[in-house]
């Protein structure tokens, strides 16, 4: 959907995920609350940012996402307090008996206004990340979360590498025949390789003129986090 061109500022959390749960969501809080210090109108988590670096299996840390759970009223609680929109990196997700890695997204009074369920599984347990066979693949629609900023499209992990995703999300709404959206956000796992014992955040301000080139200079400091643009 087309945007009159404004400012915005988006604030990319690195956490280090070397706790355990509690203590991985504490930090993920404070770095929330300093991006919001720091005028972060969008704030981005990483993939898995609940759960402590190189557990093997996601249903030990899986939670719903009806706002029972605690990492779910966490993020809810700090979207609304702080006015903020928050893309959740990924958290384990159990439904029906089944487990995603799911990014949660929530719009600035603390809703929960889309998910997306990642679709490219990893099935090799490495130093970081688990091993996703576990984990359920779910076909969902390509998730676009619409602010007054930009409209940004969603993936996660290895999604990025599938084309069909990207052009999903750049086909034109037929409905209304504007662009599906010009930004595509991936949290990715990854970037606990180049965190390594770092908890920070980074913000930048964008406008849609110059979304392109910020974008790179942004992905150049914050390693795996990927944003891109269409």
């Amino acid at each position: 959907m087309s945007k009159t061109a404004q400012e915005f500022t988006v604030g990319v959390v690195q956490v280090s995920a070397l706790g355990n749960q509690d203590s991985n969501l504490s930090s993920v809080a404070l770095q929330i609350v300093e991006a919001a210090r720091l005028d972060a109108n969008v704030v981005v988590l990483p993939e898995y940012f609940t759960c402590p670096r190189g557990f093997n299996d996601i249903r030990e840390y899986a939670e719903p996402l009806d706002g029972s759970g605690r990492t779910f009223s966490l993020i809810s609680s700090l979207a609304q307090s702080l006015g903020i929109y928050i893309i959740a990196g990924t958290v384990p997700e159990m439904e029906n008996g089944a487990y995603y890695n799911t990014c949660c997204l929530f719009n600035r009074n603390g809703d929960l206004v889309g998910k997306y369920r990642k679709k490219y599984r990893l099935n090799v347990l490495g130093e970081f990340l688990p091993n996703e066979t576990q984990v359920a693949f779910d076909v969902n629609e390509p998730v676009i979360f619409r602010t007054e900023f930009v409209d940004i499209g969603i993936g996660t992990g290895n999604d990025i590498h599938l084309p069909q995703l990207a052009l999903a999300y750049a086909a034109a709404d037929s409905a209304e025949e504007t662009i599906g959206c010009s930004t595509i956000i991936s949290p990715w796992g990854d970037c606990l390789k180049s965190t390594k014992d770092k908890n920070e955040v980074i913000c930048e301000k964008f406008c849609m003129p110059d979304l392109g080139a910020k974008c790179k200079k942004m992905h150049t400091h914050i390693g795996e986090q990927a944003i891109g643009y269409i």
